[in-house]
């Protein structure tokens, strides 16, 4: 389901309210522009609610690994990655 403009607005999700910031910039931890653009993607809609579960029991799984996790992520670059599979040739 798509939440419309002035909702996202008078909320203040995506874009700075009168206190000056957005929900989108309190939750924003991430570190890579893909994951930003994910981020604000996921927060202009509402998904489903097995996508919820799922995103969740994803969330619990990785939180549980978090060395593990990190240590992958950190020998990893994902935005030149993805930037890769963006490549036109």
């Amino acid at each position: 389901m798509r939440v419309d403009r002035t909702t996202l607005r008078d909320l203040a999700v995506l874009d700075p309210g009168e206190e000056g910031t957005s929900l989108l910039a309190l939750l924003d931890r991430t570190r890579t522009r893909l994951g930003s653009a994910s981020l604000r993607s996921r927060m202009k809609g509402l998904p489903p609610r097995g996508e919820v579960r799922a995103t969740q029991d994803a969330i619990r799984f990785l939180a549980s690994r978090v060395p593990d996790v990190q240590r992958t992520l950190e020998t990893l670059d994902p935005d030149a990655v993805d930037a890769y599979l963006s490549l036109k040739w």
